[in-house]
């Protein structure tokens, strides 16, 4: 039918680091507080705490993000207008593969020892 739903559970500091999907992502929360932020394609931030049965509509590759900032677990429901949405998450890509070192600290403008730190927690090589 082209759609996917997901159901996500947060424990209190949970968090969906920033990532993108190749298609459009509501995301509606049932319980609880989260902190959704997104990033427009001019580095415009958007971020705000959501409360149960507000929603947020994410356009199609926006790096976004999701963390539980209240003292109680959350849940929320997300819909994708894709039977496969994808994720490519920022930091695998930069720190979980091949990409070369001396590449990586070039583009984030970071230092040897911090690109090593990522690499190592990534999973990355070189």
């Amino acid at each position: 039918m082209g759609v996917t739903m997901a159901r996500g559970y947060w424990s209190v500091g949970t968090m969906v680091r920033i990532h993108t999907h190749r298609v459009s992502e509501a995301v509606i929360v049932n319980q609880r507080t989260l902190f959704i932020g997104f990033i427009d394609p001019n580095s415009t931030t958007y971020y705000k705490a959501l409360i149960p049965g507000e929603m947020i509509i994410i356009l199609r590759t926006f790096m976004h993000f999701i963390v539980n900032v209240g003292s109680t677990p959350a849940l929320a429901y997300a819909a994708f207008g894709s039977e496969s949405p994808g994720k490519q998450s920022i930091n695998n890509a930069f720190y979980g593969g091949n990409l070369p070192s001396d590449l990586v600290e070039k583009v984030t403008l970071l230092n040897p020892p911090q690109v090593h730190k990522f690499k190592e927690l990534f999973g990355g090589t070189n």
